[in-house]
């Protein structure tokens, strides 16, 4: 396992219809036991500000490591599984306590 959850890393991040993919970072959801297998559970992130309910803001006091250069939106609803070799690289990570944020987020959409 070579990333793990709240790692924030750079991915060709499939669009929804299976038409393409576009190089973005996408924070990594999935736990160590899911890890452990090669694959991780990403949900994207964005610099556009979207204000559907969908979105979370990641604020400086978010990140463990350097913020991205960009402001930074969380689309809690795009989430999908990648195997690790498609991951290009980490290139920042959360607090723990922001990503339980998202993972809360995220359970009351699937509610």
């Amino acid at each position: 396992m070579k990333y793990k959850q709240g790692d924030i890393v750079w991915i060709n991040f499939p669009f929804t219809d299976g038409s393409q993919s576009k190089p973005r970072p996408a924070l990594i959801l999935s736990n160590t036991r899911v890890n452990d297998t090669g694959d991780y559970i990403l949900v994207q992130i964005t610099s556009k500000v979207r204000n559907d309910g969908l979105s979370l803001a990641i604020s400086v006091n978010d990140y463990r490591l350097s913020p991205l250069l960009l402001t930074s939106y969380v689309r809690i609803h795009r989430i999908f599984t990648s195997n690790e070799a498609l991951i290009s690289s980490k290139i920042s990570a959360v607090t723990d306590r922001f990503t339980q944020k998202v993972i809360n987020q995220l359970i009351l959409l699937l509610q």
